[in-house]
This record gives C-alpha cells, structure tokens and sequence, in this order.
C-alpha cells in the first residue's frame, strides 16, 4: 500500500485525440482525475467523463498559470501530478509512483517527440505537495513558484512522461504557434524577463525567423546569464547562428561554453553538427568521439536531445566515415546506432547507403540482424526508409504489409518488379500527382520511351521550355551535344541516375555514355556512377565544360574519382586546378590534399596544406594544433 494520494490535475481543450491514452495510462496510480476544460468543441468532456466525474470549466484568459492553479484548487491528495492530454506515463516507469515519497517537490523526466527517432528529454517539476502552498506562475511554459519556497525539499524521480505535442503535423493542427506568440509577446508587455525572451526565441526559432530568434536569446541571456535554461538556450541559439551560416560566431560561442558546462554532451554535439556543415571533418570526428565517451545526459537540470550521447553521435561519425570511403568504419557505427534506436530513419538510410551496391537478399539478410522483420513497427519504418532510397528490397519487404501501401508505392513496387504499364497506369488515373510523383515518371517514360505518358504531365515540372526540351530528347534516346542545365533539370537528372543505377537499368546508362555530350548531364552521371562506387566509368563520363564554374566542380569530382582510384598523383592535380579556379570554401579539398600527400609520403605539400588550412576562419582546432605542434 502506498503511503500518500496522488491528484492528477489536467486542463484540457479539443483532446479527442490523445486524452483517453493519457488518462489511461494513470490507472492504478492516482487517486483522483481534476479535468477543467477551456473551450472544447469536440468528444473531449465525454471521453474525460469515462474516467472523472470531477469536471470543470474554466474561462480562457491566455494565461496557463491561471487555467492550472483553478484546477489545483479542487484536489485533496497530498500531492498534485500535472500532465497535459498529449502526454502520458511511461508504463516502465510510472511504478515509481506508487514508492512513498518524502520531498515538497519532484522532477519528473519528459520525452518530446520532435519526429520519427528524434527526441528531446528534459526534466521539469510536474509533482508538488498540495499543501506546501506552491501556484505556478507565467502565462505560458508556466512553472510552480518553487523558487519562493527557499526551505523547500526537492528530488529527481526516474518516471518519464512520453509528449508527441511538438511534432509538426499536430503544432500545425492546433495552431500551437500563434496562440503561443500572442501569449508570450503580451506576457513580454507587462514584465521583460530572460524566461519569457528565451521562449519568445523559441516560438520564433521554430517558425524559421532565425534572425529574430537570435536577438529573443541575446536578450534572454543579457537580462540573466544565470537561470537554469541558460545551457538549454546556448544549443538553440548555436543552432540558430548555424541556419544563418554564422559558423564562426555559434563556434566561439559553444567553445566558450563548454568550458562552463564540460560534461553537457548537447554542446559537443552541436559543435560537432557546425564542424560538420563545414566539412571540418576532423574536427568533427573529435566532437562526435567526445560525445560517446560522456554518454547520454542524466542530470535533471539539463535539458538533453536523446541520442547526443549514442546513437546520433554514432550516425555522424558514420556519415564522415562513408565521406572518408571508410565504408567498414561506417557501417560499425551504423549497426551501433541502429541497435541503440532503431527507428532513427536517417541511421537507416546511411545504412542503407553503405550496401548500395548489394543485391538484395544480402541487404534483407543484413536487416534481419538487427531489424525484427515480423515487428509490424518496425518493418513500416524500413518499408518508409527502402521508399525513400528507392531501393527493390522494398518489394520483398512489402508483401506482408500490402495493405499498408499507399497508391506511389504500389506503382514503385510495379517499376521494382518491371510491371511498368501497370504502374503507368496508376499515375495517369491519380488525381494526386505531386513533385515525388515527377520523379516515378520521369524514370517511367525514359526507361519505356513514351513521350506521350510523359506529354500527360509536362506541365507539372517545375521546368523552363529548353529544360523539357532536353528531357523529350532523353525519352526519345537522342543524341544530345549541347544543352544549358539549370540546377532544377539537374536534381531531376540526378535523381533519374540514381534511380536506373539502383534498378540496374545499365542499358539506359550506355544511352548517356554513348550520345549525350553534354559536359554537365555528364559531370550529374558521373558522380551517381562515383557514388555507387563505379569509379572507372565515372571517370569516362567526365567531360570538360567551358565555364569556370563548371571546370571547378568538375575537376573537383575527377580529384575524388581519381583518389578512389588510388591515382594519386592525378587527383591532386585536379585538386590543384579546382582550386586555382575556386577562392572560397577550400578547407575541404586543403584536407584532401592533406590526407593525399599523407599516403605518399610528402612531408612538404602536408605543411603547405596545414598552413592554408590553419588561416582559414572558423578556426580548425585540428588543423590549428596540428600545424603548430608539427606533423605526427
């Protein structure tokens, strides 16, 4: 028998769709259910009936502290839980309530769905003592006044509370950012706290005005460079200085503050993310490995992306690895990643990647060691993952979950299995034809030679004349010598490489080595062709360009299609080339050039590198150290 009550208090407004879950997964816990609603239209106050007869209603002012110290007033247990209707308690862990407890006030740990395999932890008092005298305060991210109770006992419990209100198609159903600004901005009038500017950042963070949300943190760190958030507040605004490409400013920043907070793992990480976006790839490598070896954060005033300390520092790495070609490196660090999340897609995708050129009873057998293909969560997180790659596993995966599939993956299951009338059926008799869709048919109509299918949906590419000119030729299997490529003609160009080199369509590929001439279509096919690893033709398909910029990406992928090759002596001419024609953005190709000189041995082109690259802002620390300590 436990040894105090427990009220769960709540209010609520339009919660049809979560409320039951969340009041569900009290049962056996609290002793009495408080709902006081603020306005609903929908099955809300029928479904809380189900489970309380304690209803109340409550006039919306715009202020939650207002709403939630209402609902306090009608509790009689010793202590007060509050959660809100999309939350509910993690059945592992909500036993610990029923554990007697002895302090005024609780943390409890909340996990915030932000999206599929992405979580942001973060604890917060949601269990108070009712007669200790606590009300909260704010009007919106309200919180108890705890810091008026100097005398006060208080404790971290180890029951997490499991929130899907941030991810973004249910924020965008209920409108969650304009009720939000209004409140904060009215709050802001009355009194100008660092709380209220850090969650005014927040708001304008997460509609994209990054600039705007730069100066909310500004002035929320210059008001009280000392509140609790403070760690939590430094990642958003580094985060938001990155979006803004303000590297060496967010770099300077974190360095600075990861000497206050040297075990807050989130700051390594998104110093890692910047050194990454950068291509300061060892750097990086340095931040990633930082982040694993302090692990996940566990203490209860910081606020902590799940996986900075595990699986996304693991996926990083991986991703540098497949950039270095260290594809055995790479795929260590994915297996590790997926074993510790499995649903994180972008793990998966980079997994997937790493097996690009496998057949596809070899990638299944590899799924199946970490994936329990009969688990129906996740074979519909793989099947999503083996879409999006386009890869053909997909349609062994999808016979068991059919039902499932939606009208484009079925016609994609069509062009796996080369059924490709049927599934040109399907996008002539869709009225749902969307830019994903353009991709399925522009691979349909080259690979069957159908100008007129492709005729049927002309209109719908975002594409100027002469483009569509050019991708007629292509389905007619013209020669082509000559033709401008915009960058929309070239994503659709390169999206359709990958997709006939995944799909094996090689006959298609000697169409373009054979009589297309144009040095750009080229340059886009000889990089997917780099990118599935076959390097010697990839060097065929480059052709020389006339304009400066062109020749410099060009050069730039013949350096690595020669590095891959091991002719080393070659790719650092065209390195070199790249860039006498280039003058910014070099660090990555100086490092090349490094790790080149490196593997032959030439101790001098290692220094000039390692200059060069120790002048450039923002500051390498590796490169810096490195140039300044000698060569290892």
């Amino acid at each position: 028998m436990k040894s105090q009550t427990i009220s769960l208090c709540m209010i609520v407004k339009n919660e049809e769709r979560t409320l039951g879950r969340c009041l569900e997964s009290v049962k056996g816990v609290v002793d009495e259910i408080i709902i006081v609603d603020t306005g609903s239209t929908d099955r809300t106050l029928d479904i809380a009936g189900q489970y309380t007869s304690n209803l109340h209603t409550f006039m919306w002012n715009d202020n939650f502290s207002d709403a939630r110290n209402f609902a306090a007033q009608f509790a009689k247990s010793d202590y007060i839980l509050s959660l809100d209707a999309d939350e509910y308690l993690d059945p592992e862990s909500k036993h610990l309530l029923l554990e007697p407890l002895t302090a005024d006030y609780y943390f409890l740990r909340i996990r915030n769905s932000i999206r599929s395999g992405i979580v942001d932890t973060h604890s917060f008092i949601r269990l108070y003592s009712r007669q200790k005298g606590f009300v909260y305060q704010g009007a919106i991210h309200e919180q108890i006044n705890f810091m008026d109770f100097t005398e006060a006992s208080s404790a971290s419990l180890s029951v997490y509370i499991i929130h899907d209100g941030y991810e973004k198609a249910i924020v965008k159903n209920k409108d969650k950012h304009a009720r939000n600004m209004k409140i904060i901005e009215e709050e802001l009038k009355k009194d100008s706290t660092a709380f209220g500017y850090f969650n005014l950042g927040n708001q304008y963070k997460s509609i994209g005005e990054m600039e705007k949300a730069v100066n909310a943190y500004s002035k929320s760190y210059q008001l009280d460079p000392n509140m609790s958030f403070v760690p939590k507040l430094i990642v958003y605004l580094t985060q938001a200085l990155k979006s803004l490409k303000r590297y060496d400013e967010a770099q300077r920043i974190l360095e600075d503050f990861i000497l206050l907070h040297p075990t807050y793992t989130d700051l390594h990480y998104e110093l890692g993310v910047l050194y990454s976006e950068i291509n300061y790839w060892k750097d990086a490598e340095t931040a990633f490995r930082k982040c694993l070896s302090l692990g996940e954060v566990t203490h209860h005033l910081y606020s902590s992306m799940e996986g900075v300390g595990s699986y996304l520092a693991h996926a990083h790495l991986a991703e540098l690895y497949i950039k270095w070609n260290k594809l055995d490196l790479a795929r260590d660090h994915i297996i590790q990643s997926l074993l510790q999340n499995k649903l994180h897609s972008a793990s998966l995708r980079l997994f997937l990647e790493t097996c690009i050129n496998l057949d596809s009873r070899n990638i299944l057998n590899k799924l199946a060691s970490v994936y329990t293909l009969e688990s129906v969560e996740e074979a519909r997180v793989l099947l999503q993952a083996l879409y999006h790659l386009r890869n053909p596993v997909f349609a062994l995966l999808s016979e068991s979950f059919k039902h499932d599939l939606n009208e484009e993956m079925i016609a994609w299951m069509h062009q796996v299995e080369g059924q490709l009338e049927q599934a040109k059926q399907i996008y002539l008799n869709s009225e749902l034809v969307n830019a994903r869709s353009l991709r399925e048919i522009l691979y349909l109509a080259v690979l069957t030679e159908d100008v007129e299918f492709l005729d049927n949906f002309k209109h719908q590419f975002n594409l100027r004349n002469k483009d569509k000119g050019v991708l007629l030729k292509i389905v007619r299997r013209e020669e082509i010598d000559k033709a401008e490529v915009s960058p929309q003609l070239a994503q659709y160009l390169e999206e359709l490489f990958y997709d006939l080199l995944m799909l094996r369509q090689y006959d298609v590929v000697e169409y373009f080595m054979k009589k297309v001439n144009e040095p750009m279509i080229r340059y886009e096919l000889s990089g997917m062709l780099y990118k599935f690893h076959f390097s010697e033709l990839a060097l065929q398909s480059l052709a020389e360009p006339q304009q400066a910029a062109d020749k410099a990406k060009v050069y730039l992928l013949a350096g690595d299609i020669l590095n891959q090759l091991e002719m080393f002596g070659d790719a650092y001419e065209y390195y070199n080339q790249y860039l006498a024609l280039n003058r910014s953005d070099n660090f990555p190709v100086l490092y090349k050039i490094f790790e080149l000189a490196q593997k032959v041995g030439d101790v001098s082109i290692q220094k000039s590198a390692l200059e060069q690259m120790s002048g450039i802002t923002p500051k390498s620390a590796w490169a810096n150290s490195s140039f300044a300590g000698g060569l290892l």
